[in-house]
This record gives C-alpha cells, sequence and structure tokens, in this order.
C-alpha cells in the first residue's frame, strides 16, 4: 500500500466519521434514544457510525485491492479479525435496543446461570468468541498465550464497556492506545484496523463529549476489542499473560469500586475526565462524584 493510497483512506474515513456523526447527533431518534447517566436521552448509534466509517473504509481498501489483482497472502487475516470486530458490534447493538434492566458483569452472570440470560451475557460471550477468532487467524502462538489473549480481549471489551458512562471516556481511552500500538513494530492486521478506527474516533468523539449522542454497547465494546486485539499482536508471550492479569483485575475495580469512583479521587484524572466536556457535565460530575 502506497503512501497515497493510506492518506485517501484517512481522508475517507475522517470524511464519513464527520458527516455520520452529525447526522447521528441532529438525529433523535425518540424510540432508540437512551437516557445517559445525567438522564440526557441522547442517540446511542454514535458507535455504529465509527465503526460504518473505519470498518467500512477497510472492507472497501480490501475490495478495491482485490479488484486490482494486488491480493496478497496475509490479507486473508482480515476475515477473521473483522468478522471479530462484526461480532461483539452486533452483540453491543442488541444490547443498546434493549431495555435495561440487569446491570453489570456480575448481574449478567447470575441472570445467565438462574436460566435467564440476557443482551448482557451475550455481550460477554461474543467478546470470547471475538478473542478466539482473533488468535485463530494471527500467527500461531503457545497455547497458554492464545488462552491469555482471549481473556485480555474479552476484558477489554468489558472495560470499554465500563468505561462508557461518561462523555468521551471511552473514546479518548481508545484514542490513547491507538497513538501508540499502531506504531509499536511491524504492522499487523489489528494495527492498520485500529489505525483507521482511530480515524473514525476522532470526529466522533466531538459528538460525544458534547453530549450530542453517545457511543452506546456497540461502539464501546468495538473499540475495546480493538484495544485488546492491538496489544495481543504487538505484545510478546509473557507481557500477553501480564496484560491479561491487568485486565482481569480492572474488570474486578469496574465491577466494585467503579472507574468513576477512582477518576473521581485523582485530580489529574478527574481534570482529564472533564476535559472538553459541556458545562452542564461538569457540574453533574463534580456533584454527584461520577
Amino acid at each position: 500500500m502506497t503512501v497515497a493510497d493510506v492518506v485517501v483512506y484517512v481522508v475517507v474515513t475522517v470524511f464519513l466519521s464527520w458527516g455520520l456523526g452529525r447526522a447521528t447527533a441532529l438525529s433523535p431518534m425518540p424510540r432508540l434514544a437512551r437516557p445517559n447517566y445525567r438522564g440526557v436521552n441522547l442517540n446511542p448509534m454514535l458507535g455504529l457510525t465509527v465503526a460504518a466509517s473505519g470498518l467500512g473504509v477497510v472492507i472497501w481498501s480490501l475490495i478495491a485491492r482485490a479488484v486490482a489483482g494486488r491480493w496478497e497472502e496475509h490479507f486473508d487475516v482480515y476475515f477473521w479479525v473483522l468478522g471479530a470486530c462484526l461480532l461483539v458490534l452486533a452483540a453491543g447493538f442488541l444490547d443498546d435496543l434493549s431495555e435495561g434492566g440487569v446491570r453489570g458483569l456480575k448481574g449478567h452472570l447470575e441472570s445467565a446461570l438462574k436460566g435467564r440470560p440476557t443482551t448482557g451475557s451475550l455481550k460477554v460471550l461474543a467478546g470470547i468468541a471475538a478473542g478466539v477468532l482473533v488468535v485463530m487467524g494471527l500467527s500461531s502462538r503457545p497455547w497458554w498465550v492464545m488462552v491469555a489473549g482471549v481473556m485480555m480481549m474479552a476484558g477489554c471489551t468489558n472495560i470499554w464497556n465500563d468505561l462508557d458512562v461518561a462523555p468521551g471516556r471511552a473514546g479518548r481511552a481508545f484514542i490513547f492506545f491507538a497513538l501508540v500500538i499502531p506504531f509499536v513494530s511491524a504492522t499487523s492486521v489489528p494495527q492498520a484496523v485500529m489505525f483507521v478506527l482511530l480515524f473514525a474516533e476522532l470526529p466522533a468523539l466531538r459528538y460525544d463529549l458534547l453530549e450530542k449522542a453517545m457511543l452506546g454497547d456497540a461502539g464501546a465494546n468495538l473499540l475495546g476489542l480493538v484495544v485488546g486485539m492491538g496489544l495481543y499482536a504487538v505484545l510478546p508471550d509473557w507481557a500477553v499473560a501480564v496484560a491479561a492479569v491487568l485486565v482481569v483485575v480492572l474488570n474486578l475495580v469496574g465491577e466494585t469500586a467503579t472507574f468513576s469512583k477512582v477518576i473521581a479521587s485523582v485530580r489529574l484524572l478527574r481534570w482529564f475526565d472533564q476535559l472538553g466536556t459541556s458545562p452542564e457535565w461538569r457540574s453533574f460530575s463534580a456533584n454527584r462524584g461520577s
């Protein structure tokens, strides 16, 4: 792929994300709107616009190269990676359409064990299945690394779901990793997908920060999975295992103390978390400690 190709794909991604994000922000969709943590009803489809612009451009680039006869053997990995992305996206979208009820990973698992599966438990299964697809598609590694990789990716999917309780929090966390991981080592398929999604998330972040729309579970789960995929692609074997343990710990924090309480207790994190958000949200978070 030439530099000119990369520039074209980036420009198209940014333009699509900006246009679709603006259309989402201007379309209240009362039947689909969900209240955020401040009680404001928002269109939860912003994550779908990020996916449509980012993953759509990736698929377009593959089709263009196939038509031009420039298909390479490693391109087959894209089918596994894109399949994983679409899987968590679909599971998250179903949860966005649900009316709520059970909350938290523990609540969903307990409900499933009682014979009352929820869309939340479906998201957990989708995260695990997506991790399996990715490790199967990438180069073979020791079995324990692949197991740790699946745990890490499924865990990252849930962490980003827990982060998506404040405007822009999940998006900014994704951008932080996406500004580093794609450039750590030789480019792999997960890194390439993350690079494109970075430029899909950047224009959408503004609408998220200002409470014009929200990522929803579909978008948050997708961003979390992509971070997990990126880490699995660049980390050595031992680091994948360490990262999996850290991800499990962070999931426990999200289920108990919650990330919001941790952020509220650290001044620097609290300042960064409120940066660029609306005055209404800053006042709300200051009063409620969110």
